[in-house]
Order: C-alpha cells, then sequence, then structure tokens
C-alpha cells in the first residue's frame, strides 16, 4: 500500500487488497467509528458509589451513637433530680419538728395503699401537721408559705411562692435546678387571707413526687373512704380545711386560674367548675367564699384539674 502509483486494483486479490489496506495502523486510528460514543468510566462510577455508601454509614453511626449519649446524659440527670428531691424532702421531715406516727401501723391505712414500699410516703403520710413549724422550714428556704396534704394520695409538702409562676417549675425546694422542681402557689395569692381562688402547681412524676399522685382523685373508687374528700393547707397562722367538689381534665385555658371576682361573676364561676366535674360531687356546704385548685399536666395538650371549697378554718 505504500507503493500507490504501481498498483494495479487488476492484479490483486480481495484478501490481499484488506491484507495490505489493514497494515496501516496508523490509518485504523484514523478511522472513525460509526455512532462512536466514549466509554463510561465503569469502575470509577463503583467507587464513587461504594464512597457514598461508607459515608452514609459513618454518618448514620455518628449520628446514632450523638443521640445515645445525649439521651443517656439526659436519663441520668432525670434520675439524679429525682434523687435529689427524695433526699430534701427526708431531711425537711427530720428538720421541721414534725412527729411521725407508728410507720409499722400505717402500712394499713387507705392512704397508704399509693405509697408503695418506699418509706419516705409512710413518714410523710403520717405527719402530724399540728405539730408542723415554719421556722425551720424559712431557714431552708423563706419563700416557705404554707404546708399541703392531700388525703388518700403521697401530697404532702411544704409550699412555696416566688414573684412569678415559672422559677419552681424547674428549681427545687432547695432553689438548686432541677427539672422535678417544687409545689408552688401561684404568686398572686396570699397565705395572710387566703382570696377566692388559691392556685397550687406542681409537676405530675411518675414515682408519684410532687402532683404525680394527684390522677388518684379522678376516680370514683377512690372516694369510697370518704375521708379521701378531704385537703389540708397548713400556714404559720391558720390551718384550713377543704372539701373536694370538681375534678376535670381540660386543655390549658386562663379561666379556672382566674384569682379574683365580683360577687357575681364568682357564683357563675362556682357553677361552670362544678359542672365540668367527671365525678358528680354534693357541693359541699360552706360559709366561706374561698376555693383551693390543684393544677398538673396531663399530657402536652391537658392539664389535671381539681376545685375544692373552704369548709373549716382554724387558728394555730
Amino acid at each position: 500500500m505504500n507503493n500507490m502509483e504501481n498498483w494495479d486494483p487488476k492484479s490483486v486479490t480481495d484478501d490481499q487488497f484488506f491484507d495490505d489496506f489493514f497494515e496501516d495502523d496508523e490509518f485504523i486510528d484514523a478511522l472513525p467509528l460509526e455512532n462512536e460514543q466514549p466509554m463510561p468510566n465503569v469502575v470509577s462510577h463503583k467507587k464513587n458509589k461504594k464512597n457514598k455508601k461508607i459515608f452514609a454509614y459513618c454518618f448514620s453511626l455518628f449520628f446514632a451513637l450523638t443521640l445515645f449519649f445525649v439521651n443517656s446524659y439526659k436519663i441520668v440527670a432525670w434520675f439524679m433530680d429525682r434523687q435529689e428531691v427524695k433526699a430534701q424532702i427526708n431531711s425537711i421531715i427530720d428538720d421541721t419538728s414534725m412527729a411521725s406516727l407508728n410507720i409499722a401501723g400505717a402500712t394499713a391505712s387507705p392512704d397508704n395503699t399509693l405509697a408503695g414500699n418506699d418509706d419516705i410516703y409512710h413518714k410523710f403520710l403520717d405527719t402530724e401537721l399540728k405539730k408542723l413549724s415554719f421556722t425551720n422550714l424559712k431557714k431552708k428556704n423563706k419563700d416557705t408559705v404554707a404546708w399541703l396534704k392531700v388525703n388518700g394520695t403521697s401530697i404532702n409538702y411544704p409550699i412555696v411562692q416566688s414573684s412569678n409562676n415559672d422559677y419552681y417549675l424547674n428549681h427545687s425546694y432547695n432553689k438548686k435546678a432541677n427539672s422535678a422542681g417544687w409545689v408552688f402557689m401561684d404568686y398572686r395569692n396570699t397565705t395572710d387571707e387566703l382570696g377566692q381562688n388559691t392556685i397550687i402547681y406542681g409537676h405530675s412524676l411518675w414515682n408519684r413526687l410532687m402532683f404525680g399522685s394527684l390522677s388518684q382523685l379522678f376516680h370514683q373508687s377512690h372516694y369510697s373512704n370518704s375521708n379521701n374528700k378531704y385537703i389540708t393547707l397548713v400556714t404559720p397562722s391558720y390551718q384550713y380545711q377543704f372539701e373536694i367538689f370538681s375534678t376535670y381534665t381540660i386543655k390549658p385555658e386562663l379561666y379556672y386560674l382566674t384569682t379574683s371576682f365580683t360577687t357575681k361573676s364568682y357564683k357563675t364561676f362556682l357553677n361552670k367548675i362544678y359542672n365540668r366535674s367527671k365525678i358528680k360531687f354534693a357541693m359541699p356546704k360552706s360559709n366561706f367564699q374561698s376555693i383551693l385548685t390543684l393544677s398538673t399536666c396531663y399530657d402536652d395538650e391537658k392539664r389535671l384539674v381539681v376545685h375544692a371549697l373552704l369548709v373549716k378554718k382554724s387558728k394555730r
């Protein structure tokens, strides 16, 4: 093929022609292929896909481990907060000059069915409130304004009051940050002379601390023991007894948290909250125009509310 001028097509067979024609490598390399497409880089594509899978796996593992450690920290902190609250409760009992009755005999008490085996509740449920001294309580926390005991539950605590309704949501009795908070009175109320609606709040904790046992008041069978209708509030000057007349769950609202009324609006208020009750109580007879409201969270969307009418007041 290199001597093209001496080439005679008639003297060359077809086989010779193609053999000679394709000996020229440069010519072959220059021939364009019909519909030629570049070969995909299959190896590089597979490698990139594998790298992405490795990255996704590592990221998922990192996220899972982070979530695990964060939740573990929260659980430990939550547990420590509850243990701190229990320690404070024991300390309060020991330092307030309150006599404890026979704990062994208390196991037969109807109240004690809610207490479990924790001695801390036995102590609280058998405390003699008449011997309660606020002197040492105020040394522990000057915000102490009262003591609350709800029959048939493990609610038996000193009550604090701040200048707002936020502080004791996440601070304990010793004023240290604590997710369990403490039971506290609405900042608008006074204890020197109770108003028309005295409101007390507390977190509902699963281990019955704070208002964790308030839900007992929402069962009809709870009142087979008639004493379980009563709530005691003790202040430095007076001891008050309230009788429950309404219990219900409701979405967060301001109406039942109203603290002062005109005579007419107060009557309307009492009728409305009485009719809300899921349990039909007999309305207590009383000469007092004062109620006690207990409020706690039921879930993210509802509140447990208990209303009790003042039926007895005695000077300490």
